[in-house]
């Protein structure tokens, strides 16, 4: 075997060794359970039933959405009076103690208000149309002007390489724009659905009647340090504490090619 030929091979040991040991690590998968003996299950999720004197609340774990940990609330106006339902007032509280998690004892962590992530998504549309809008501004001039050279230089003599050189470069403008385009498309199919998620599925800021039910997703950051977390939910100075075993599980995924 000649240098050159070692050298190859070496290279090739090193980039398999590579390949095996590099691994991508997603987030934790985070499974939380209740304290209840004998809870109700929905479809598979644990449904924990509190009730006060004002209302009734109905907390379910649904899953994970990025690093944000979602809850199915069903909440039950069961006053004689309006009742106003507000999430940017619950929070959870992270722990590691189970006695502490029991009376929510410990630093909060609110839930996502949802009205400042709609406005900021509504922005950020805003930004993507302006920029597609002036990018397509700029190829339409681009093309006037291009027109125009074209009609002044009619009858001037050519070198072989210029239609060449031509072609080229309107292949390269094309792909350009198609992945502008593509580009645009994806961000505003992600923010549309982003913007979906909020104003539908989330719980907002709602005036509830005396024997209506509420229903929503509220969203809470991941601790991920933490091993119990109680979901506290105010409504009216009446607080529902919901306490739960908090589970996460680191999962590796490795990657191989030959």
């Amino acid at each position: 075997m000649n240098a050159k030929s070692h050298s190859f091979a070496l290279l090739c040991c090193i980039s398999v060794s590579l390949l095996f040991n590099a691994c991508v690590s997603p987030a934790p998968v985070y499974r939380l359970t209740s304290f209840d003996a004998d809870p109700t299950w929905i479809h598979g999720r644990e449904y924990v039933v509190k009730r006060v004197s004002s209302h009734e609340v109905g907390l379910r774990y649904s899953y994970m959405r990025g690093r944000l940990l979602v809850f199915d609330v069903d909440i039950v106006n069961m006053s004689d009076s309006d009742l106003l339902v507000d999430p940017a007032t619950f929070y959870s509280v992270p722990l590691k103690d189970k006695t502490a998690a029991h009376n929510a004892d410990g630093g909060r962590v609110f839930a996502i208000n949802p009205e400042p992530m709609i406005e900021q998504i509504e922005k950020s549309i805003s930004r993507e149309n302006a920029s597609a809008a002036n990018a397509a501004l700029a190829d339409l001039t681009l093309a006037t002007g291009k027109i125009v050279t074209d009609i002044a230089g009619i009858g001037d003599p050519k070198s072989k390489q210029e239609p060449e050189k031509k072609a080229r470069r309107e292949r390269e403008e094309e792909s350009e724009r198609f992945n502008r385009e593509m580009r645009y498309d994806a961000a505003m199919r992600r923010l549309t659905d982003e913007r979906t998620e909020w104003e539908r599925y989330a719980l907002r800021k709602h005036t509830l009647h005396p024997d209506e039910t509420l229903r929503g997703s509220i969203y809470f950051p991941v601790q991920e340090e933490a091993r119990f977390l109680t979901v506290v939910l105010s409504v009216r100075g009446e607080e529902v504490k919901v306490p739960l075993r908090a589970r996460g599980s680191e999962i590796a995924v490795c990657h191989f090619a030959c």
